[in-house]
């Protein structure tokens, strides 16, 4: 059982911290999966709920042996970053197969973590990369598609948090190398952003993991690890200068210390 469970279950913060845009792609030599790092900080009083400030560092792909977890959503679920989820799930898993890898990470977080938890969790929508034998597999897990939470895309096509100009080459992925489809989904992605007031939920670094038969690797910027626990380790580092926060207007920095001094201590 997950060491964090008590502690969870009694989390009550005004503080939420959301936003994501993911691309999966197969091309002719692999598995393209590409977000960028924007995380955006929310206060759940906020009628509205427009994001009030940002950072540009988290992580929201994940290597898991031979394949890969993207989420988009919440970056943040209760107390706990889903990176922490994430590395909880590596270190108590064995090897999975690609198909079996979003069911199995499901059902470790309804076993694993209490019910409140486990109900903000099914809110993600996650995606996972891999091959079964020869043969790329683009995996999904998302509870508002009218054919099922979960379901698989193979051999060819791409999945996306909406449409960008990627759609534009859904015939030529496939006969595309890595290299160019890692740049093509960065451009849509940045493309994407420029768009009205996405800028405020989607942007900075964009990170890329090529999947092959062999395994992952970084292919465009590597993201930086993932130090933060629970939301108190984030706060504490800010209030040491340790993570940059950026704003949105008219958010004030009062108003950010305030929604900050809102979470429950540890």
């Amino acid at each position: 059982m997950a060491t964090n469970i008590n502690y969870a279950q009694q989390f009550n913060s005004c503080l939420s911290v959301e936003g994501s845009f993911v691309i999966a792609a197969i091309c002719k030599d692999g598995i393209i999966i590409a977000s960028d790092s924007r995380a955006n900080i929310f206060d759940k009083r906020n009628q509205l709920q427009e994001p009030i400030a940002y950072f540009d560092s988290i992580q929201k792909i994940y290597p898991i042996g031979i394949n890969a977890i993207a989420e988009t959503g919440q970056g943040l679920i209760l107390n706990l970053f889903f990176s922490a989820i994430i590395k909880s799930y590596k270190a108590n898993t064995v090897s999975l197969t690609i198909e079996n890898l979003l069911p199995s990470f499901i059902n470790y977080c309804k076993n694993n973590y209490p019910p409140e938890l486990f109900r903000e969790m099914r809110k993600q929508k996650l995606f996972a990369t891999g091959y079964i034998g020869t043969m790329p597999t683009i995996c999904y897990y998302n509870e508002d598609q009218p054919t099922g939470s979960f379901g698989c895309i193979q051999k060819s096509g791409f999945i996306e948090s909406d449409s960008t100009l990627l759609y534009e080459y859904r015939n030529q992925l496939d006969k595309m190398s890595s290299d160019e489809v890692a740049d093509l989904a960065i451009k849509a992605i940045n493309d994407y952003a420029k768009n009205n007031d996405n800028w405020k939920t989607i942007g900075g670094q964009i990170n890329v993991l090529l999947v092959t038969p062999q395994g992952t690797k970084w292919v465009k910027n590597m993201p930086p690890p993932q130090r933060w626990t629970y939301i108190q380790d984030f706060i504490g580092d800010f209030i040491n200068g340790d993570v940059k926060i950026n704003l949105i207007e008219p958010t004030t920095i009062e108003q950010l210390k305030n929604l900050f001094l809102s979470v429950p201590k540890k």
